[in-house]
């Protein structure tokens, strides 16, 4: 039987080797590993959601709820790094995040 993942079992990102996304975005963004999932907080919901790609300035996840472009949330990365970050754009379930400070987690 598979294991869903908790809260607990969050661990850091793994990139994929080789796999840079390049657009006309100000920085590269980073294909995650399939399965790679962040911890989302939002309208005092907590979720385990799928992270697609991360960059510098945010990331791409798939979203637990329906939730609003310009709605404020904390993402919650391994090593207990969190951030405060705000939803930029949507399309369909996913959804772009920008970092409020603009850092990449460690």
């Amino acid at each position: 039987m598979r294991r869903r993942p908790t809260f607990a079992s969050i661990a850091d990102l793994t990139l994929r080797r080789g796999r840079w996304c390049e657009d006309e975005r100000a920085s590269p963004r980073l294909v995650c590993a399939p399965g790679q999932m962040v911890a989302l907080a939002a309208r005092g919901g907590r979720w385990l959601v799928p992270v697609y790609n991360v960059s510098e300035g945010g990331l791409m996840i798939r979203l637990p709820a329906k939730l609003l472009i310009g709605e404020s949330v904390t993402v919650a990365f391994g090593r207990g790094r969190i951030l405060a970050a705000r939803i930029c754009w949507m399309d369909g379930m996913r959804a772009g995040l920008a970092f409020e400070d603009a850092a990449q987690p460690d």
